[in-house]
């Protein structure tokens, strides 16, 4: 039974295209020089773990009883508070295209991860659908520089894409464990939400701008319920049966939808024919993975 009648690669394409629009609202509100990166990613955590957590309350179900288990959940809480710490940190030492490019790879990472952890198959179709996914996204960002010099800064994002991936297949494999999706979703942005302030205590006092009754942090809070539900979805996705390789890469595709948002609500038309041709490889990747099913 799954809801409105939907197979799980419907909702993983609906989940990239909520977070599409998550990213165009996060990024007209990240414009406020005022707003702290940092802060605002531990606001975003609190505000989505707080929307879930009636859902939870309302469908907690058992809870796994299992310390391996709940040892798992404390991994995958730390991978998602250290993959913002080491994404944070590469996009201050490097620039956004490079970060963007070699993040892509965080599909391929996923993609092996599967095979090697989850027994998830291989097929000529998932692969070359997802070497599609990236190349597009690679297409989009390229400049004319390339990737300078490969040095620290572009290994950390190559970390970050690791880590990301690793909690991918981290949440596909707990939540087969959870007999309620938002109960696991709490877990995934409260957990690393506390970690995250752990790691960065100053953060906290500068997530007092972020509560002011403004329209910037309309945005915020629009932003974090529409995340709230793009998460559900894509959990949603994985719980029924999906394939973390191929909704992984889909999630992905979001940074196209972004670029494209980008172009008829910013008015970001540079590079107009490149964004366009990527998101075209994009789009046709998508078609392959689910012509590969």
């Amino acid at each position: 039974m799954t809801l409105f009648g939907l197979g799980w690669f419907a909702f993983a394409l609906l989940s990239s295209i909520l977070v599409s629009l998550v990213g165009l609202l996060q990024k007209i509100a990240l414009k406020d020089e005022s707003v702290d990166p940092i802060a605002f990613s531990i606001y975003i955590q609190l505000l989505v773990g707080l929307f879930s957590l009636p859902f939870a309350i309302y469908s907690i179900g058992s809870l796994p009883i299992s310390g391996y288990i709940w040892a798992l959940v404390l991994l995958m809480a730390l991978s998602y508070a250290g993959a913002s710490l080491v994404y944070y940190k590469a996009l201050k030492l490097t620039e956004l295209s490079q970060v963007k490019i070699l993040s892509s790879t965080r599909s391929l990472w996923v993609l092996l991860g599967s095979f090697v952890f989850l027994g998830e198959l291989f097929t000529t179709y998932k692969v070359v659908g997802i070497i599609f996914v990236v190349l597009g996204v690679i297409v989009v960002y390229w400049q004319r520089s390339g990737i300078k010099g490969f040095g620290f800064p572009q290994m950390l994002v190559l970390l970050y894409a690791g880590i990301t991936a690793c909690s991918a297949i981290l949440d596909k494999y707990l939540l087969v464990y959870f007999d309620s999706v938002p109960t696991y979703q709490v877990l995934a942005f409260i957990l690393p939400a506390i970690l995250t302030v752990l790691f960065f205590p100053g953060s906290i006092s500068k997530i007092k701008p972020l509560l002011r009754l403004n329209k910037n942090n309309f945005f915020i809070i629009l932003s974090a319920l529409l995340l709230n539900i793009a998460t559900f979805v894509f959990y949603y996705a994985l719980n029924i049966g999906g394939q973390i390789s191929i909704a992984g890469a889909i999630w992905q595709s979001s940074t196209i939808f972004s670029v494209l948002l980008g172009i008829i609500f910013l008015n970001e038309k540079n590079n107009l024919n490149k964004k366009i041709f990527g998101s075209i490889i994009v789009v046709l990747g998508i078609i392959l993975l689910k012509y590969g099913l």
